[in-house]
């Protein structure tokens, strides 16, 4: 990137201290994950569509999602544990050493 000009590559990352938007994005992608979990498990195992339950269940989870990342507009797109894991790894070097990060994606 830094050869061609171009912005170096980026993720969903913040620094734990003194980062007030960044804790509120954490918990903003917090709330989010733990939503679209109770989501997918409410649309896959407990509610049943009978004949067309692929394709019902297909529009409800993309609807659900899309639901989320507009009322979640910190979290965005990125609700998803691995993804903001590989971006601290790529930027860092190393896996992520603060208990927030993990609080954020993975309880």
């Amino acid at each position: 990137a830094a050869t061609l000009g171009w912005e170096p590559l980026g993720g969903p990352e913040f620094d734990p201290v003194d980062d007030e938007e960044g804790i509120a994005s954490g918990f903003s992608e917090f709330a989010a994950m733990v939503l679209l979990m109770i989501m997918i498990y409410a649309v896959n195992w407990e509610l049943d569509f009978g004949k067309y339950h692929y394709w019902i269940k297909q529009t409800m989870t993309a609807v659900g999602i899309r639901y989320l990342i507009e009322t979640f507009p910190k979290a965005g797109p990125a609700i998803n544990p691995m993804l903001g894991t590989t971006w601290y790894i790529f930027k860092n070097g190393g896996y992520p050493d603060h208990l927030g990060h993990y609080f954020t994606y993975w309880v």
